[in-house]
């Protein structure tokens, strides 16, 4: 069945070309891979459903069929408290090298904070910690790269957790393009072609690109010699030409990306264009249909709050920046009227979209306010099961009410940004480390995200500000403590380090329960404010080499480093107190360990004499170019390069 509908939104206007919408894929185009994936068949009535088996080798510790109801359904696998235990099903027809899509719905009845369930699947084993809601039935998605056989096991493992957890409706579909129209050898008159196909129903946010050109695609496409379309997933599943192709054989073919991966290709399909276009003139080389905002140049120094009372004071000691939390229009406009006379920003949360009038008549007010800085969508969506899907579209909505401000979300668990990722223009990171965890955690969680959608990609980073055990559902056995003065700027300047365009503080209200705490946190802002043009830079500039014969229990240097360059002098600071910060090269170096490390930086692109500590203005000579330093515990460095004197 075919059926489609034109669909033209303002803010993915293109002259060129629109999206359309179609049925929505079906269970025939896309089998399910899985047998008896409802285990709803147990024809030896047994107990256990037929195609599933219980694994001895994750050790059980009871041999007993444990089958429950269901989400709408008789049965669900079980997995009780206390218990190590595993279910598996064996899948054939994979094909090698080729990405799959796999969907379940689990239901976890308690947590513990360390205790996951697993997945096993194409030789990998996946700890499934953005699970930590629990309660009720959520669905989850994966989409992974089959390894080298052509079949699998599914398993879902259990190792003694604190709480039992249930598995249904277990899908695997390969993940693929298909009824690509126009096909191959069609005709297409009148050279408006509508170009559409199907994907699995996957509540994902995909970068879709079609290649068409009147030149063969294979082995490369080059864009000066055709199209290429750009959507996202969410916006359909067809497009609409508007300007008229040339007479004669097309070619065309479908990308999908989910993060920087290419997850799907389609085969090329030909088709020949009858039009009274003949002659070959200009076309444009590239179409985007969706609509992205580059966050600014501005770098938020900011703290969680709902406390307008305190925005003087934050604004006196270096915030430029509040994430506000509050949830009610007329307060979020006093905010913002308030931010706004003191030369502040924030982040707000951006309102509920039920009421149509009332939130396209807010978001309108504050898009006009100097003060709004972004809009903050969701706080640690995969953890409570919200799909990138419904973020994306959240956004969509406040474009289509004229705020063309970038959109934020926060991670608790950051490889799953490959999938959350591209749902928002900003990622906000949120370990919180301090004290059982090493502070390291801020860093990896950076780099999980750049490396799953390129180093362009903006990511804020949120810092821990507050005692774990002020939490209410904070285990009462494990320690907590605020961060101590050296914790607090290691993990600060960390976080600068391995290149994050913001920072903010959680939070305010908590901060201010220990005064000394307090006291230090605001002169780190003081810091941050200071430097604030060295955040800014842009100024690329080769990084230099370390030598660190101390490594990290992961096997990486435990100083974290990064060099920047300003062009140009800061004749008058605008900030009382700071420091001059003269044109140069500058070097922001952190120790992670909280123990003395010496070491070595080599390549240093400058041809300056001396390292001089910026806070401290104290001197370290440069040998060979070389510049050799004993970090203290938890040491924060940031080195201004000092011209020789003739």
């Amino acid at each position: 069945m075919k059926c489609s509908l034109v669909i033209l939104f303002i803010f993915f206007f293109s002259p060129l070309a629109t999206i359309t919408f179609g049925a929505e894929s079906n269970y025939l185009l896309f089998p399910n891979l899985v047998s008896n994936s409802n285990f709803e068949h147990d024809v030896d009535e047994n107990g256990i459903p037929d195609g599933w088996l219980r694994d001895p080798s994750a050790g059980i510790s009871s041999t007993k069929p444990n089958v429950q109801k269901g989400l709408k359904s008789e049965k669900s696998l079980h997995i009780m408290a206390d218990e190590t235990a595993a279910w598996k099903s064996e899948v054939t027809g994979i094909n090698p090298g080729h990405y799959y899509l796999l969907t379940f719905w689990v239901k976890r009845e308690g947590i513990k904070y360390g205790k996951y369930p697993y997945l096993r699947i194409f030789g990998r084993e996946i700890r499934m910690n953005e699970l930590f809601s629990w309660g009720s039935w959520r669905k989850v998605a994966y989409l992974l790269k089959s390894d080298s056989r052509r079949k699998t096991t599914i398993a879902f493992l259990a190792r003694r957790l604190s709480h039992g957890i249930s598995f249904d409706r277990v899908f695997l579909k390969e993940f693929s393009f298909k009824k690509l129209r126009p096909a191959n050898g069609k005709t297409v008159t009148g050279g408006k072609p509508h170009l559409s196909w199907k994907l699995p129903i996957n509540h994902m946010v995909l970068r879709v690109t079609i290649d068409l050109s009147q030149y063969p695609l294979e082995p490369e496409h080059s864009s000066a010699k055709g199209i290429q379309i750009e959507l996202m997933s969410p916006q359909g599943h067809g497009v609409r030409l508007y300007k008229t192709l040339y007479e004669g054989k097309w070619f065309w073919r479908l990308r999908a990306y989910l993060g920087r991966e290419e997850v799907a290709r389609s085969p090329v399909q030909v088709f020949q264009v009858e039009s009274k276009n003949k002659t070959l003139g200009r076309l444009p080389f590239h179409i985007k249909l969706y609509s992205s905002q580059t966050p600014s140049s501005f770098f938020p120094i900011g703290i969680f709050t709902d406390n307008l009372k305190g925005i003087d004071e934050l604004k006196q000691v270096g915030f430029n920046s509040v994430h506000h939390y509050l949830k009610y229009p007329d307060m979020l406009q006093k905010a913002l009227e308030k931010l706004a006379s003191v030369g502040m920003k924030a982040l707000l949360t951006a309102p509920d979209t039920k009421e149509k009038t009332s939130f396209y008549n807010f978001v309108k007010k504050a898009a006009a306010s100097q003060a709004l800085l972004g809009w903050f969508m969701i706080d640690e969506p995969e953890g409570y099961g919200t799909f990138p899907e419904q973020i994306w579209k959240r956004s969509s909505l406040l474009r289509r009410a004229n705020s063309f401000h970038p959109t934020a979300l926060t991670l608790i668990r950051s490889r799953m940004a490959l999938y959350y990722g591209p749902a928002a223009d900003i990622i906000l990171v949120d370990p919180y480390p301090i004290p059982t965890n090493p502070i390291t955690w801020i860093s990896d969680s950076i780099q999980n995200v750049h490396r799953a959608l390129g180093s362009d990609k903006t990511v804020w980073t949120v810092i821990q500000a507050f005692n774990w055990k002020m939490e209410p559902h904070y285990p009462k056995s494990k320690p907590g403590r605020f961060p101590t003065p050296a914790e607090q700027r290691a993990m600060t300047f960390l976080a600068i380090a391995n290149n994050a365009k913001g920072i903010f503080f959680f939070a305010e209200k908590r901060a201010r329960k220990n005064l000394a705490y307090w006291n230090y946190l605001k002169k780190l802002a003081g810091e941050l404010r200071c430097l604030y043009p060295l955040l800014t830079s842009k100024n690329a500039i080769t990084q230099p080499i370390l030598n660190s014969p101390v490594l990290d229990p992961k096997g990486k240097p435990t100083v974290h480093y990064l060099a920047k360059k300003l062009k140009s002098s800061l004749t008058n600071p605008s900030f009382a107190g700071c420091p001059f910060l003269d044109a140069g090269v500058y070097l922001v170096a952190v120790n992670t360990m909280a123990k003395p490390v010496k070491v070595e930086f080599k390549d240093i692109q400058t041809k300056e004499g001396k390292a001089i500590n910026l806070f401290t203005s104290e001197k370290v000579n440069l040998i060979k170019g070389e510049l050799k330093e004993t970090f203290e515990s938890y040491g924060v460095r940031i080195w201004y390069f000092k011209k020789k004197k003739n």
